[in-house]
């Protein structure tokens, strides 16, 4: 999903997690693919990264800052505090 303020809402739990319910316009790619899956984000752009409570999400937050993401923000609390 990209907003008009060029953000990409990322989720990154798991397949089952994500089917059975997500934020609308968010991209899945779960925590356990994003060290091979992340060329398919646009760096330019800002990453809100969720998963279920905030773990796995702040998780991912770093391997993406790691990989060079100009911004990525975790969703401290996930889809339970959203």
């Amino acid at each position: 999903m990209e907003s008009s303020q060029g953000w990409i809402l990322l989720d990154v739990r798991q397949k089952a997690e994500y089917d059975g319910g997500h934020l609308d316009g968010s991209i899945h790619i779960p925590l356990s693919q994003i060290m091979n899956r992340a060329g398919e984000l646009d760096r330019e752009k800002r990453l809100l990264v969720y998963c279920r409570c905030g773990n796995r999400s702040r998780l991912a937050s770093r391997i993406l800052a790691a990989k060079g993401f100009a911004e990525v923000w975790n969703v401290e609390g996930g889809i339970l505090a959203w």
